[in-house]
């Protein structure tokens, strides 16, 4: 892999940090914006298996990664809700 595979991953990703500290924090917004977020990640995932085997399975990849985080993000708020 070279540094450019390395540099356009970082700015594919880079957009995972806006609702970090949110995150970190706890904040239910956070929570909800971070699903957004990773739903566009899903999509590139899931077209990517569809249409590219040759990146099929990092792509499968992605896509279960995406909704372990998102039944991660559920758990931890149906916890956290007040009352």
């Amino acid at each position: 892999m070279g540094s450019g595979n390395w540099l356009l991953a970082l700015v594919a990703a880079s957009p995972l940090l806006l609702p970090l500290k949110g995150l970190l924090q706890g904040s239910l917004r956070s929570m909800t914006w971070a699903g957004y977020l990773v739903m566009l990640y899903l999509v590139i995932g899931i077209t990517e298996a569809w249409s590219n085997p040759a990146q099929r399975i990092p792509a499968l990849i992605q896509t279960l990664l995406v909704v372990v985080f998102v039944v991660s993000l559920l758990i931890f708020s149906r916890r956290k809700q007040p009352g």
